[in-house]
């Protein structure tokens, strides 16, 4: 592997955050290490933009106290979070003539949003002032640096937030090359959409770190996790997962693209907690192969149900304990299935639709036995619910 110490170290680094909330359940700011300058130069950490930041006194561990030893390490640290000072209540010196490049590439981010065109009458009832939009970019430009470290690169940071704005503009026309032009610039179109479909982020390590930020606002004892599917009409068919099936969004089976998707809510309040692409069992034919390869479908990929994904998504959900529930809901798509209901976590109550056209008794039945005909076995009364007469 070509410069294979940089490449363990980038590897490490984005793994080590997602493994750190997924055990501790809190977010990693700051990366230390230590080198011997009598033995190593720290080339590699350099090179890797680690910081380096002094030196050890030449103390050990001894006990409940330190001796003494003599041999001082080099410090080297690496930034995750470039608010961590802000967050720990640290006021840095002023150390540098000009911001640290870190603090360079959030204000890349703010003059991102502060050329868009925003709409201050988006909500009617309430009165938006240019300082007040100005302060929801900034928030918007701080959430998004919570999931910097999921990224393989920097240069993606910028890409990320164009796409999020986006999504959240009134623009009628919300695909990558639109927002691309309103937020980034004609020459930064071929950067998002490689943003888009080639380039590499740790999806599982956000998905975490997004419950992570969501459990304290809306978790409770009482609350209950939803799950349903919801569909995507579609006009072309090299989209991925796209196929002629049923589509909830307009009642009837049309071109589009279904997911499913895995929701809580309490007295609190409300959020999405995660969900998947289905990808109909056409996808998966030799017919396929070349869609599947143009749309960098894994090759691993296997096709399940939506029961299935469902089941998956709501016991990895279960087993964070992030979202404590007593009940768990859905729609007749789901509650008529019995070996979804059947396989929900234990010790959760199911609050299920069935289909209009299930047959059920409101009274025991009353069965008559035929007589015995001589052949055969003896016909026998069914055996009666528990409670019944």
């Amino acid at each position: 592997v070509p410069h294979l110490a940089s490449h363990v170290l980038s590897l490490n680094i984005r793994r080590l955050p997602r493994d750190w909330e997924q055990q501790f359940h809190q977010p990693l700011w700051l990366l230390e290490t230590f080198v011997d300058p009598s033995r190593f130069k720290g080339t590699s950490y350099k090179a890797a933009n680690w910081l380096f930041i002094g030196h050890t006194q030449g103390y050990g561990k001894d006990g409940a106290g330190y001796v003494h030893h003599g041999s001082m390490k080099e410090v080297y640290l690496y930034v995750l979070e470039p608010r961590f000072r802000e967050i720990i209540g640290c006021e840095p010196k002023p150390l540098f003539h000009r911001p640290p490049p870190s603090l360079e590439k959030v204000e890349e981010l703010k003059m991102i949003l502060n050329h868009a065109h925003w709409n201050p009458q988006l909500v009617p009832w309430v009165t938006l002032t240019e300082k007040d939009v100005k302060a929801m970019a900034k928030e918007l430009v701080r959430f998004h640096e919570q999931f910097h470290d999921c990224f393989g690169r920097v240069e993606q940071h910028p890409l990320g937030l164009s796409y999020l704005s986006g999504l959240m503009s009134n623009m009628p026309a919300k695909s990558v090359e639109p927002i691309a032009l309103e937020f980034l610039g004609q020459g930064e179109v071929r950067s998002l959409q490689r943003f888009m479909k080639t380039y590499h982020w740790d999806h599982e390590a956000m998905k975490l770190k997004h419950q992570i930020l969501l459990s304290p606002l809306i978790a409770d004892p009482q609350g209950m996790i939803n799950v349903d599917s919801s569909e995507f009409v579609k006009k072309g068919k090299e989209s991925v997962g796209v196929s002629r099936q049923y589509c909830g969004a307009i009642g009837k089976v049309e071109n589009c693209q279904s997911g499913v998707f895995v929701g809580y809510s309490s007295e609190k309040g409300y959020g999405l907690l995660a969900g998947r692409l289905y990808m109909p069992e056409i996808w998966f034919s030799p017919e396929y192969a070349q869609r599947r390869k143009d749309n960098l479908v894994p090759k691993d990929l296997r096709f399940k149900t939506k029961i299935e994904i469902a089941l998956e998504l709501i016991h990895q959900v279960h087993q964070t304990k992030l979202f404590p529930a007593q009940w768990i809901g859905c729609d007749a798509t789901f509650g008529s299935d019995a070996h979804f209901l059947n396989s929900l976590p234990e010790g959760v109550y199911y609050f299920a639709d069935v289909r209009s056209d299930t047959q059920v008794f409101l009274k025991q039945p009353k069965v008559q036995v035929p007589a015995y005909s001589g052949r055969g076995r003896k016909p026998k009364r069914p055996r009666r619910s528990p409670g019944q007469p």
